[in-house]
């Protein structure tokens, strides 16, 4: 048997189709192989994130609140924002002048602050205590707010009494309402209740927060919010809703609005059950009774 007709003894058949590997080739390859290798159990180290601090104000935080918010709230919202988000005092500012910290209004944010909404007051109609009207329909409060409906005979009154609007400065209405052209607007909510009392015929619209017994609560399509009756819920008139304000730099070291809005939601009236209270006793004419007794020569001493 020759050499050039018989293979080496030992001496494999390279595959059909294929060719033998250099020595060179399979150098490279295996250095290719060990190179992945190191590579895949190379870990890099990262440097971990450092956890930013909670925010600290350091001071006492001032709170501007605006007119449309009614002072009843005042105090018990500015001692609830004590002690949330890094705040642990509040002091009341002036005014928008003197760089509040916070803002709380039932109108829209001045600009310069990130705000979040604490939740929803029912628009309530408020009305002289005199008009003689128990309640009318969602269409009717609209005509009157608007000025469409001059006369409270227009809307059930048994005699006529003119319809004098007021508003408050700064609230604005639901898109679905508009005011008089005339209305009479009054810079915060005691100058408008103040208007309300000594105005016969005078109506307005505010947040539910606003009323007290000394003006009449108008109800609307048998919903009567400052009295708790009827479901607010289920109202046509779309509620007013209190927003707090942060101002941008205190933003922008970490105090956000959401926390803060949160803990005064529980404090609007829509969160707080209403009580009823009927009382009963002597009633005398008193101006009658009065003038009767100076008539037959009584003095007061």
């Amino acid at each position: 048997m020759t050499a050039s007709g018989k293979r080496q003894r030992g001496q494999r058949k390279p595959a059909a189709g294929g060719r033998r590997l250099t020595r060179r080739e399979v150098l490279a390859a295996a250095a290719g192989l060990a190179l992945a290798g190191c590579a895949s159990s190379t870990v890099t180290k990262r440097k971990a994130t450092p956890t930013p601090a909670p925010f600290a104000l350091g001071r006492a935080a001032t709170l501007f609140v605006a007119g449309t918010v009614p002072p009843a709230l005042v105090a018990p919202m500015r001692a609830r924002l004590a002690g949330i988000a890094g705040i642990t005092e509040v002091t009341l500012a002036g005014g928008l002048t003197t760089s509040p910290d916070l803002v709380l209004t039932f109108g829209a944010l001045p600009a310069g602050f990130q705000g979040a909404t604490a939740g929803p007051s029912p628009l309530t109609i408020l009305t002289h205590p005199r008009v003689p009207v128990d309640g009318v329909s969602a269409a009717a409060a609209r005509a009157l707010l608007a000025g469409e409906m001059a006369d409270w005979r227009a809307a059930g009154a048994p005699y006529s009494l003119p319809v004098h609007v007021l508003a408050l400065a700064d609230l604005p209405l639901p898109a679905s309402l508009r005011l008089a052209a005339g209305a009479r607007v009054l810079p915060d909510v005691p100058a408008l209740l103040d208007a309300l009392r000594t105005t016969p015929g005078s109506i307005a619209a505010l947040a539910l927060e606003a009323a007290d017994w000394s003006v009449r609560n108008l109800g609307v399509d048998g919903i009567f919010p400052a009295q708790g009756r009827g479901k607010v819920t289920t109202s046509a008139l779309t509620p007013f809703a209190l927003q707090v304000g942060v101002a941008e730099p205190l933003a922008k070291r970490g105090l956000r609005a959401q926390p803060l809005a949160d803990a005064l939601a529980p404090l609007l009236a829509i969160g707080v059950p209403v009580l009823d209270l009927a009382a009963v006793g002597d009633i005398m004419l008193g101006r009658g009774v009065y003038n009767k007794m100076l008539d037959s020569g009584y003095a007061l001493r």
